[in-house]
């Protein structure tokens, strides 16, 4: 079977069209990854962070290890909070882009609120132990 590649008018022998066609079909445009983070952030805006993460999931899944993606990722589990997953982000963005101070300090926001909460959490178990004392 003999097909032509649209793009670059090239003819192939023996060629899996679905596979070339599929993988061409799937990959997201520059545009729809500006969109993306263009609604990402007027979803952010308006405080309705659980769409702005949807919003970015098919940048993600399509390049999941990317610095920005997973930047702004591990921002906006932070906001919801999700901190599980806002650190898992900010890793995978260190990873990638080791000497990134914003990732490192981004990482630092859900290790702060979680020992705040930690420790709001003890003050309130020990007032309660107080009292039934």
């Amino acid at each position: 079977m003999n097909c032509e590649n649209p793009k670059t008018g090239v003819y192939y022998e023996k060629c899996c069209c679905c596979c070339w066609f599929r993988q061409n079909l799937l990959a997201l445009t520059d545009a729809e990854i500006r969109d993306a983070y263009y609604k990402s952030y007027n979803y952010e805006k308006i405080q309705n962070y659980s769409d702005a993460i949807n919003t970015l999931m098919p940048v993600y899944n399509e390049f999941p290890n990317t610095y920005t993606v997973n930047l702004r990722l591990g921002w906006l589990y932070y906001l919801i909070p999700n901190y599980a997953n806002a650190i898992s982000h900010y890793d995978r963005s260190i990873k990638i882009s080791p000497y990134s101070l914003e990732a490192k300090l981004g990482r630092l926001l859900p290790l702060l609120a979680q020992h705040r909460a930690t420790a709001k959490w003890r003050r309130k178990r020990s007032d309660f132990e107080r009292r039934l004392l």
